[in-house]
């Protein structure tokens, strides 16, 4: 989902920078009649987007992109408040710094292009990845329908599959790429494709990636935010890693009552970051409602710690209301916590948390056994603790 919000964005009309062109587009229609043609991009951290007059079936498309990365081609302009453009109306390229030729044949989606090795690699790339997209909408749908039909266990089932299933398919397109092509002009998109975002970020994986990089991508504006990124995982996952000592928070409870992480003594405590809109962690709560159920008298317990609520739009109320709702339709009979901030809370940030579900499993000394144990995992390691 945040992938469709981040190139959404990309794609809302901003100012053009002031740098000199240094790609050019040359498109040619068959058969295709469209007044204007327009390439939204991000340049800077900012949305841009270049356009161009159709004259005589051809345009010519040119303006500044410091590095390579995929753009939305269309003959429709659009933005935030308009919507996406109707299907054969957009097309998905690859642009960097260079020249080459662009062939729209019947419809203005259908398109081949000629000159440009990054925009054939990334194509190449599209179609080996799509036998796992396929797979992974199939998926979504099949978990989505069984969320409507109330069958939690199978939609989480299902999401332990997307998850196989997606680490495979970046594992095989991106990771294979980037082993084959660490100089690529595609290289740096490759990486974040296959690095991800947020709290999955394998920063000791994707640092040598990163190190090959071309100097001019890596003091990029992006290349030197993906690099802190890059950074900071490495940092978080050794202040946070299995055998670390577990970083301690308080937050209050649902009546309002301080709870203190540390406060909990004797037991091993799962710390489970979820929240009542996520349709993954509410799949997931009937896992740890059998584990809790199966363990809670060995000396196993659970801390839920909410990210309801919003950061910028603060309801409190309401958020409050749709968390308590969900603690009594899902049965989640342990110590539920929040501050009622959304993303901003208090122990999220601490731990880096950017996606949920999200968990780590920490012992009576205070110290992390486990990590984001989901599904089957979560029973296999209690199942190892409490022979």
């Amino acid at each position: 989902m945040k992938k469709i919000i981040l190139l959404l964005l990309l794609a809302t009309p901003g100012a053009l920078f002031a740098q000199a062109a240094n790609y050019q587009i040359k498109g040619n229609l068959i058969d295709v009649d469209v007044p204007m043609v327009y390439l939204s991009h991000g340049e800077g951290g900012k949305p841009v987007v270049d356009s161009a007059v159709v004259t005589k079936h051809t345009y010519t498309l040119s303006g500044f992109v410091s590095i390579g990365q995929s753009a939305f081609l269309t003959s429709f302009k659009f933005g935030a408040k308009m919507g996406m453009p109707p299907a054969n109306s957009l097309a998905i390229i690859f642009i960097s710094p260079e020249i080459f030729s662009v062939t729209h044949t019947g419809a203005f989606n259908n398109i081949t292009s000629t000159g440009s090795p990054a925009n054939e690699a990334y194509t190449q790339i599209i179609r080996a990845a799509k036998p796992y997209t396929d797979k992974v909408t199939a998926l979504t749908n099949k978990s989505a329908a069984a969320l409507k039909a109330k069958d939690t266990i199978v939609a989480a089932d299902i999401s332990t599959r997307i998850d196989s299933l997606t680490t495979e398919w970046h594992e095989r397109v991106y990771g294979d790429f980037l082993q084959k092509n660490p100089k690529s002009p595609l290289a740096f998109w490759a990486m974040q494709q296959y690095g991800g975002t947020g709290h999955t970020i394998d920063g000791q994986k994707l640092k040598p990636f990163f190190d090959q990089l071309p100097e001019d991508v890596k003091r990029s504006i992006p290349g030197e935010e993906y690099g802190k990124r890059i950074d900071a995982s490495i940092t978080f996952n050794t202040k946070s890693a299995v055998g670390s000592k577990a970083q301690d928070f308080e937050l209050p409870d649902t009546a309002g009552k301080p709870v203190r992480l540390s406060g909990i003594k004797g037991k091993y405590v799962l710390v489970d970051f979820w929240a009542s809109w996520c349709g993954p962690c509410r799949a997931e709560n009937p896992n740890v409602v059998k584990a809790y159920n199966k363990y809670k008298d060995k000396g196993f317990t659970v801390l839920g710690v909410s990210l309801d609520g919003q950061s910028s739009i603060r309801e409190p109320t309401l958020a409050k209301a749709a968390w308590l709702k969900a603690i009594e339709k899902d049965g989640l009979a342990w110590i539920q916590v929040s501050d009622l901030k959304g993303w901003d809370n208090e122990a999220a940030t601490l731990y880096d948390v950017k996606s949920i579900p999200q968990n780590f499993l920490i012992d009576p000394n205070g110290v992390i056994v486990g990590k984001n144990l989901r599904g089957e995992d979560l029973d296999k390691k209690l199942a190892d603790i409490f022979k």
